[in-house]
């Protein structure tokens, strides 16, 4: 496998499997769904999507400029990545949502996109959480040149892509809001996976 499919399937594993830590997005467009139709939770995926996207290019490029800040060595970056996941987990695990009331629903396109688009916008942390799990999947600023920096990106965006695509069909066929208890099992299974990460990144200091 070459470096660059490499990199591209490290970002769709990590623009995957991070999109599970988006709940309210998740409940949002699962309304959507059930409430309107298909199209209408493509729309609001699309608005996430777009937010992810934005986020992870600004993660990828912070890593790229602080390669002087850090240096060349890639346990340092497999560390610090790792202790982010780590913190995150443990907030994302005794976090509580607020689910009970129903979200109001737009009918337009554009009121749709703008809608979950905005809900994305106000998460700036996610910049984080992205360039952690790329530290921990060792994509670090002495790995991927500048112009090779775009396969993460397109990756991430792949894998968000296929995330919501799953969502959605699953929504479809369901026609089911998600339970209250399912979504606390989201919220377990997303820190549980964000501690996943973090140990690959610990496994990468072991075995470099």
């Amino acid at each position: 496998m070459t470096s660059e499919m490499l990199l591209l399937l490290k970002g769709l594993i990590t623009g995957f499997f991070y999109t599970f830590i988006s709940i309210n997005a998740m409940l949002l467009i699962a309304y959507y769904v059930v409430k309107e139709d298909t199209k209408s939770g493509i729309v609001g995926a699309l608005g996430v999507i777009v937010v992810q996207a934005i986020w992870a290019s600004i993660a990828v490029l912070l890593l790229h400029f602080s390669y002087h800040g850090f240096g060349k060595d890639p346990k340092i970056y497999a560390l610090i990545g790792s202790i982010i996941l780590f913190i995150m987990a443990i907030k994302v695990y005794r976090s509580r949502g607020r689910y009970g009331k129903e979200p109001r629903l737009r009918t337009r396109p554009i009121a749709i996109f703008s809608s979950t688009f905005f809900l994305a916008l106000a998460i700036p942390m996610r910049i984080f959480g992205y360039g952690a799990i790329l530290l921990a999947l060792d994509i670090h600023p002495s790995a991927p040149k500048l112009a090779e920096s775009i396969f993460p990106i397109v990756g991430i965006l792949l894998g968000t892509s296929l995330f919501w695509w799953i969502f959605i069909f699953a929504a479809h066929h369901s026609k089911k809001i998600i339970p209250l208890k399912t979504l606390q099992h989201f919220h377990q299974f997303a820190a549980f996976l964000l501690v996943a990460f973090s140990i690959v990144g610990l496994l990468q200091i072991y075995f470099s």
